[in-house]
């Protein structure tokens, strides 16, 4: 059953990838959304081994932002909704 909240701004499904600055994978990053102009209750996502991960974002403008296993970060400035890949750099 959806919530008030989900039927007025429904989520929808968006992939990304987490990779270094050379453009390789990095694998079991943590991926949060730390601001937004909607609530997301999702806690946080880890990557795969290539560095593939998915979230769910209501319609709006996000920050997410991943943490590799060394503790170097990247963030992203998204639109919600519908929309292509989302890509995060991490300087490591």
């Amino acid at each position: 059953m959806e919530s008030k909240d989900e039927s007025v701004n429904p989520r929808r499904l968006r992939r990304g990838r987490v990779v270094d600055t050379q453009g390789r994978p990095v694998a079991k990053a943590l991926v949060a959304v730390v601001s937004g102009n909607a609530p997301v209750p999702e806690i946080g996502r880890r990557t795969t081994e290539e560095g593939l991960f998915q979230l769910a974002l209501p319609q709006g403008r996000h920050r997410v932002e991943a943490v590799a296993p060394t503790g170097a970060k990247g963030t992203a400035e998204v639109e919600g909704g519908e929309g292509g890949e989302i890509v995060i750099t991490i300087d490591q």
